[in-house]
């Protein structure tokens, strides 16, 4: 082995050696299924080919004859290659290299007899099938008469036929003589080409095709096939092949650069457009070429891996229009070759279980013993980190000095990581009420879940961020890191969810035990609709055991202290109402009237957590509020949840639920201080309300003087402890832009209203460069939790075990066009599951390599492949996949003798069935006909979707960005011992699709450190000119709002009234007269650079507040002269606060000219998911 082959052990060849691998049985029917797709793809299935030339039947691995006659010669090279090469650089030119070249060819035959009646067989079954449905398509085809068959369909010896031959050159390589061998290699491809071709004509006497044109049809008109005496008469007609017949033109080509080599496999056959009489009948494509070098050979450095003393920057070889593969085979040698379709598997981490976790455990008196063993763990793990493993791993590795000091780095960033659980430990011991708190936590766990404990990164993690929610009520356990932005960076699916929603737990217990008895604690943000929907069961069910224990007057519970817990589902009105009965909506009139509408619009939870009893929602008109009710006899009753934002607004949930874009509503509704803990009035009937009104005022008779004035002094720390963002690496480009305006935003308004912030956490499974978007989201250092381990595939937490959870599969397709590689390949799957379906059990159990399997459990199996999920980067090329299954893909397969047809529903983010997930989770008693088969999907897929159903998915080319690939394809193989699969089709015409293909094993050995840093800049300049308003105006209806409302008033003729700044007079007023201090430019100022952010330290931040400082200067003067002829503030050129993150451009309207308005109509009636 070389010098530089010391330098890691080669992880490709451990991750090929199947001896190492634990094939569980799901991966047995999963690969077993994807690989025979693959098979029926390239023509690797069966021995022939019948009906169609094989180039337009097969897509994958095939060299086209030559293309230079073609108009767009780059076009064909990309799409119909006609050659693939391997480049590799040999440790010494001296040395011969092992080569071998091989590749399948097509003849023109006729089908031996026994082929003949299969064929036969299964076309009279297409025929049935499609006399079936011709009828009625209630009849079964087994039962259709013979009359109503199409005999024209039937199989017949007129019908297309090729057979396939292999053909295989194993030779030495001299590359001191390239151009020469170059010759030599061609002669003996050619040689052994014919002499190939003409024994497989020697195999199959008397069945080869006829060269003639003229069909030679059969008299039979019915469903008997032609007996063999009939056939060999038929075959007898037949001219035979002969070896001049045989019309390829392979040649082996060999390039040199310095010490580097190219060896190539062109195809220079005729290409069927010569005056060849019989080119017509002809296949001058080859299939499934494949060249090997094996020897000595110096790596290439793959650039696109980070440097990083754990991963290996070393390939072997380098393909055109191919990938690559390598090993090291049995005499030391590394083993290169080409390959269509490459394959990498990503195996499953394994938690470490060596210290209790159990929620039992850590809820009794032993927490604190059961912490400090963990401790010591870690701190042991560290040792050795530093001490007798950093020899063997420098060794192991191969580390130079740099490295080595990156190797020790990463134990400083781990001690840290300790010291930070040593302070969560220090606090439980040292405060009663955090370490009763963290009892009930468990103990709420404890009752939710049917596993026994934590994960141990889960409790480590919750430990670790203790003193950023105690050192609320005691300043002296604060910890130089609480300031800092948490990042939660574990793969999905590793179970970070339970991790923060634990922390909320803890935060909820401790605030009602320190005397929080009310207002907000936590807000969780997700980036989509239907992600916040999924996980309100997850939340609210916890929130239910958790307000059983806040209830309980035993000796655990806390005696009913303070409001009730409470989670309010902030979605916004695609979910549910924003407000009922205001003058722009009919909800309140039709709530009264109709139970359906009301269930419609506002029911979300339809079980209860708790006792799996119906829930009905109720619509209570005097409260003008909706709510859900458990109808079991002895359950909860009205579950403590709120879904409509005035009634989030009027009793301030303890957790706030919901999507991305809410924060936005901060620049546009004043109720919103409320959660901030800015109150000013509360209604005896209606709850909180703003500015001295009843939020319901238009629906409420109680009297102005009977609204309970709110000193939000007198509350407890009402300000949210906890912000949570999840997904964060959603927050990108514009949107991470506008985000980080109202991030900050929301931070100074809580810190200007009492002088303190929430603790910013946040969680993603895909993260580079995760401390410059912290930075620029919240202006603040970022903490990533947990750090990497010692060495790859291991952290303390737990390491990647010997299991597949997901393999990764590639291929380019050639002379076929992307999207009906796509529809041909998933036809190929889907037939391969009707196909297992009606094997029995032993025939299945055989053919996947099982040595036994019950009925009930190859059910089972083949459910969890049944779906596939095709990922589309656009809902076009999406919307033409759906057509196209009924459309091209359906009748094929029925031409095929498919009873079953394809069914497809697609998930995006508008989708509005939101039972749909359930549906795909859990297809039931519904008969295997009518279940969903093929989900087509877009990015939406990948934001937190799970259905253990998806195991099978393929992309129809890749994604704009590495974490959104990562995320969408860990959709699948989501269940301990059950393989996802992940099919790659890559576009021939993208140079970043090529890109990947080329390189398929490398970018997915080390698909985490491809991830591209988030595109974000705070500072971009035309961040402001989207954001100026809805911030500025959040400043005034949030901050100056209640705080001039309850010290200030105006005269209002002759009279003073409390000030509102949301009238044009009063405002104007608070400008203009000096006595009003607190409202000045000046402050407004002050207070918007720090909404944005602004400190001036640096050439761009100073040219932003130069920018902030002009708006603010123009929205002043602005106000100041046209204030006095408005109703309310308004601002220049009509601008308008966001109403989302994703609203990007100025809003307009459209106005049909003449007749247009019924197309007018058809465009926005059309399909919802266009």
């Amino acid at each position: 082995m070389s010098d530089s082959e010391t330098r890691q052990v080669d992880v490709q060849q451990s991750a090929s050696d199947e001896n190492d691998i634990n094939l569980t049985p799901a991966h047995k029917i999963g690969s077993h299924l994807t690989t025979e797709t693959l098979k029926r793809s390239r023509g690797h299935h069966q021995p022939y080919c019948s009906g169609n030339f094989p180039h337009d039947q097969y897509h994958i691995s095939n060299l086209a004859p030559e293309h230079d006659l073609f108009e767009d010669e780059e076009f064909e090279a990309k799409t119909r290659p006609s050659s693939i090469s391997l480049e590799f650089t040999p440790v010494s030119t001296a040395d011969t290299v092992d080569i071998s070249l091989s590749f399948d060819v097509y003849y023109p035959a006729v089908p031996t007899y026994e082929e003949y009646l299969h064929l036969f067989e299964k076309s009279l079954q297409a025929a049935r099938v499609e006399a079936a449905n011709r009828m009625d398509g209630s009849i079964d085809p087994s039962d259709v008469s013979e009359e109503n068959i199409n005999f024209d369909s039937l199989y017949n010896l007129d019908k297309r036929f090729f057979r396939r031959v292999g053909i295989s050159v194993d030779t030495e390589f001299d590359p001191t003589a390239h151009e020469q061998e170059a010759s030599r290699i061609t002669e003996m491809l050619q040689s052994k080409l014919i002499t190939t071709v003409s024994d497989s004509l020697d195999d199959f006497p008397g069945v080869n095709n006829s060269l003639s044109e003229q069909p030679i049809t059969s008299d039979k008109t019915s469903t008997t096939p032609l007996s063999e005496s009939e056939y060999t008469a038929r075959v007898e007609q037949r001219t035979k092949l002969s070896e001049a017949d045989l019309k390829w033109d392979l040649q082996a080509e060999v390039t040199r650069s310095g010490d580097e080599f190219a060896l190539a496999l062109a195809n220079y056959s005729p290409d069927g457009q010569s005056s060849d009489e019989y080119d017509g009948i002809f296949e001058r494509f080859i299939f499934n070429p494949k060249i090997t070098a094996v020897g000595q050979f110096e790596p290439y450095t793959f650039d696109l891996v980070p440097e990083d003393y754990r991963y290996d920057q070393r390939v072997w070889s380098k393909g055109h229009n191919c990938g690559t593969t390598s090993e090291i085979d049995d005499h030391g040698n590394r083993r290169i070759e080409t390959t269509a379709v490459p394959r990498c598997p990503v195996y499953e981490f394994v938690f470490n279980t060596a210290y209790e976790t159990n929620f039992d455990q850590l809820a009794s008196g032993k927490t604190i013993e059961t912490l400090e063993d963990i401790e010591s763990g870690m701190i042991e793990y560290l040792n050795s980190w530093q001490g007798s493993r950093r020899e063997e791993i420098r060794r192991e590795l191969g580390l130079s000095q740099a490295e080595l000091e990156q190797y020790d780095a990463a134990a400083e960033d781990f001690t840290t990581e300790i010291e930070r659980f040593q302070q969560g430990i220090d606090i439980l011991k040292q405060d009663s009420q955090a370490l009763r708190a963290f009892r009930l936590m468990n103990e709420v766990n404890d009752r939710q879940y049917d596993f026994p404990g934590w994960r141990l990164f889960q409790v480590v993690y919750i430990v670790s961020n203790l003193s950023s929610i105690v050192r609320r009520e005691y300043p002296e356990f604060e910890s130089p890191h609480d300031d800092a932005a948490g990042v939660l960076w574990f793969p999905t699916g590793g179970g970070k969810t339970e991790a923060y929603l634990g922390l909320i737990l803890f935060n909820l217990f401790y605030d009602r035990l320190r005397g929080k008895e009310q207002g907000v604690t936590a807000w969780i943000r997700f980036p989509l609709r239907l992600l916040s929907r999924q996980q309100q069961d997850r939340f609210l069910e916890s929130l239910l055991y958790a307000e059983e224990i806040r209830q309980a007057n035993n000796n655990l519970g806390l005696d009913s202290r303070g409001e009730p817990f409470s989670l309010g589902f902030y979605v916004g009105s695609h979910d549910t109402p924003n407000a009922i009965g205001t003058s722009r909506d009919r909800y309140r009139e039709a709530f009264s009237e109709s139970q359906q509408r009301l269930e419609e619009e506002c029911q979300v939870v339809e079980t209860c957590p708790l006792c799996q009893s119906d829930v009905r929602v109720e619509f209570d008109k005097e409260k003008n509020s909706v709510f859900h009710h458990c109808t079991g006899d002895s359950c909860i009753g009205q579950l403590p949840l709120y879904v409509v934002d005035r009634d989030i607004y009027r009793y301030v949930p303890s957790v706030l639920l919901g999507s991305l874009d809410k924060i936005v509503v901060s620049g546009m509704q004043p109720r919103f201080a409320n959660i901030l803990g800015n109150l000013t009035t509360e209604c005896p009937i209606h709850g909180y309300g703003y500015s001295g009104k009843c939020s319901e005022h238009a629906h409420c008779d109680v009297d102005s003087e009977n609204l309970r004035e709110v000193d939000p002094n007198e509350l407890y720390d009402p300000v949210p402890t906890l912000h949570l963002i999840d997904e964060v690496h959603l927050l990108s480009e514009e949107l991470g832009t506008f985000s980080s305006h109202y991030e900050t935003l929301y931070l100074t308004l809580c810190d200007e209203i009492h002088g303190k912030e929430p603790k910013i956490l946040t969680s993603t499974a895909t993260i580079a460069k995760y401390e410059r978007q912290m930075q620029n989201l919240f202006q603040k250092e970022a903490v990533r939790f947990p750090v990497d381990g010692p060495k790859r595939r291991e952290t303390f937490y737990g390491h990647l075990t010997d299991t597949i959870q997901r393999e990764y599969v590639g291929f380019m397709p050639d002379n076929r066009s992307h999207l009906y590689s796509i529809l041909d390949t998933i036809q190929n799957y889907h037939e391969l599951i009707r196909d297992a379906r009606e094997l029995s059990s032993e025939e299945l159990a055989d053919r996947v390599g099982l040595d036994s399997l019950t009925k009930s459990k190859k059910r089972e199996l083949l459910d969890l492949y049944e779906l596939s999920v095709i990922y589309f980067t656009n809902k076009v090329e999406k919307d033409r996949y759906r057509e196209n299954i009924a459309k091209h893909t359906n009748p094929k397969m029925m031409e095929n003798g498919y009873e079953n047809s394809i069914v497809e529903r697609q998930l995006t983010a508008d989708t509005e069935d939101s039972d749909l997930l359930e549906t795909l989770e859990n297809q039931g008693d519904i008969p295997f006909e009518n279940r969903v088969d093929t989900v087509p999907s877009t990015s939406f897929i990948g934001h937190g979707i799970d259905v253990n159903r998806f195991n099978m998915m393929m992309f129809y080319g890749l994604p704009a960005q590495t974490f959104q690939y990562i995320q969408s394809s860990s959709r699948v193989g989501r269940q301990s011992g059950v393989t996802g699969f992940v099919f790659n089709a890559f576009n021939p015409l993208e140079e970043r699709d090529m890109h990947r293909y080329r390189f398929f094993e490398k970018m997915h050995e080390y698909l985490d450190r491809a991830v591209e840093p988030v595109p974000i800049d705070r500072w971009a300049k035309f961040g402001i000119e989207r954001t100026f308003v809805g911030v500025a105006n959040a400043l005034l209806i949030q901050h100056y709002r209640p705080m001039m409302w309850r010290s200030e008033t105006v005269t209002k003729d002759t009279k003073q009234v409390r000030a509102n700044v949301q009238k044009a007079s009063h405002l104007y007023k608070l400008m203009t007269n000096d006595n009003y201090s607190d409202f000045t430019k000046q402050n407004m100022k002050i207070l918007l650079r720090s909404a944005f952010g602004v400190d001036e330290q640096t050439t761009e931040t100073r040219y932003f507040a130069s920018q902030l400082d002009a708006k603010l200067n123009n929205l002043w003067r602005y106000w100041e002269q046209n204030l006095p002829s408005m109703n309310y503030p308004e601002f220049p050129r009509d601008e308008k606060p966001m109403v989302s993150l994703r609203d990007i451009g100025n809003s307009g309207s459209i106005t049909p000219q003449f007749n247009n308005q019924p197309f007018i109509d058809a465009l926005f009636e059309g399909d919802n998911g266009r």
